[in-house]
């Protein structure tokens, strides 16, 4: 029975790998929980036998492995409150403390329509949030990354809508994006990072992908 597990974790390595260098489309249903904390795992392996610090300054490596490990335990949490813990506990202006988050944004509200998915990172900036969007596609912004800052007293607002969206997301077209903007007090596109184009349909690892290569410490 662990020879099967083994051998299944080694598949979907495989895949998650194939996805992330655009090799393959996701025709494999790709997006569960369990998926993603495979692929968080293998982030935070990859940190750790990481001996040449070829990703990461080994002065931020424990650090981002934390907020790695924090953006895991998020996929089995089942109530609201234990994500706005973590949020709580984001050291502020702290750019290697953070919070991924992977999340289905309608397109359109029929269910048969391709579902987009963009991957958001959270980290504490001045004592408030800053929230970066990451998208490859550019499907609302015509920037691949814009941040927003949503005041620290709307938290419960932030994480609510964080951990109901990833949960049982509202088929309505760019609700998420529309809701974090109603949240935040600016937005702003970082103008200067443009990505590759997504060639092929592979959101659900290369928004994560990107996340973390764009996340506050790059």
């Amino acid at each position: 029975m662990l020879d099967e597990q083994k051998k299944h974790e080694f598949e979907k390595r495989v895949d998650m790998l194939a996805l992330s260098l655009a090799l393959k489309p996701n025709d494999k249903n790709f997006d569960q929980n369990d998926d993603y904390k495979l692929l968080i795992s293998t982030y935070i392996k990859m940190l750790e036998q990481d001996q040449d610090d070829f990703f990461i300054d080994r002065n931020s490596k424990q650090n981002i492995i934390r907020s790695l490990e924090r953006t895991k335990a998020y996929f089995d949490f089942t109530e609201e409150n234990q994500l706005r813990a973590s949020l709580e506990k984001l050291v502020n202006d702290d750019p290697t403390d953070f919070m991924l988050f992977p999340m289905v944004v309608p397109l359109s509200e029929d269910i048969n329509v391709y579902q987009h998915l963009m991957g958001f990172v959270v980290y504490k900036k001045e004592h408030d949030f800053t929230v970066l969007t990451v998208d490859k596609m550019t499907k609302y912004y015509e920037d691949n990354i814009v941040y927003q800052i949503i005041p620290n007293q709307r938290i419960k607002e932030l994480s609510t809508l964080l951990f109901e969206e990833r949960y049982d997301f509202k088929l309505e077209k760019f609700y998420l994006l529309e809701c974090l903007t109603k949240l935040s007090t600016h937005t702003e596109p970082i103008e200067e990072i443009v990505m590759n184009d997504q060639t092929v349909g592979n959101c659900v690892v290369a928004s994560l992908d990107a996340s973390v290569n764009y996340s506050p410490l790059s």
